[in-house]
């Protein structure tokens, strides 16, 4: 019998850990776009690794940065020839590091195109967001954390109406007033929101920001292991 899912319902750092705490001897193919991916357990072991032309860690390190994709997982036998040496507790969270470097070099990369654009068609704030309301990037007058609050506040309220009215999650909203309009977009569980003078046009701002909302690509950060929780 064959396990299929996404990682975006069990992660790739989820299923390292299950097949080596479980001990359990099985080989996970894996699929992201164009690329394909392999991981081979033997015995609670991360053995094998493949993906392009990279094997073993630097492999594993690859894959563990896919947050979407597709994964298949059979258990049975699989002889290969093993390339992954490394004890699998420190390849994930060597992993972890990677990604949060990464991360931070993406938000910072964000903000800064954020605050490029601030006064352009009227837009006077915006503020990137995750679902919890934890600022990635923002671009406003001072401290973001007051206008994350508002965001985290309306997108509850939206997640709420949405379910009541079983018509799903509100991908846009705006609400206007004679001194500002906010527009909120929401995307794979990631927040965008601006702030706009009373008289501008929501269209080109729209416009301008629409390149932005695919900022984040999983739906909310992965939860990743934490230190006591990686035991071999």
């Amino acid at each position: 019998m064959s396990l299929i899912g996404t990682l975006k319902d069990l992660s790739l750092f989820n299923l390292v850990q299950l097949h080596c705490c479980e001990r359990q001897q099985a080989q996970v193919s894996l699929a992201h776009g164009d690329c394909d991916g392999r991981l081979v357990f033997a015995d609670g072991e991360l053995v094998f690794a493949a993906v392009g032309g990279l094997v073993g860690g630097e492999a594993v390190h690859e894959l563990l940065t896919w947050e979407d994709g597709d994964f298949r997982v059979d258990y049975e036998p699989a002889p290969v020839v093993r390339n992954v040496r490394t004890p699998w507790s420190e390849l994930l969270l060597e992993g972890v590091r990677r990604l949060d470097e990464a991360r931070a070099a993406r938000d910072a990369r964000l903000e800064a195109t954020l605050r490029s654009m601030k006064g352009t068609h009227g837009l006077r704030a915006t503020v990137a967001t995750n679902t919890t309301g934890q600022v990635r990037a923002a671009a406003t007058a001072g401290p973001a954390m007051a206008e994350a609050a508002l965001v985290a506040l309306l997108a509850g309220r939206l997640e709420t109406i949405g379910g009541l009215l079983h018509c799903g999650a509100c991908r846009e909203v705006s609400v206007s007033g004679p001194s500002e309009t906010i527009w909120i977009a929401r995307r794979d569980g990631a927040y965008l929101a601006c702030w706009l003078d009373g008289r501008a046009a929501l269209h080109p701002v729209k416009r301008l920001l629409q390149p932005l909302l695919s900022w984040e690509r999983t739906d909310a950060p992965q939860e990743a292991p934490d230190a006591s929780s990686l035991s071999r």
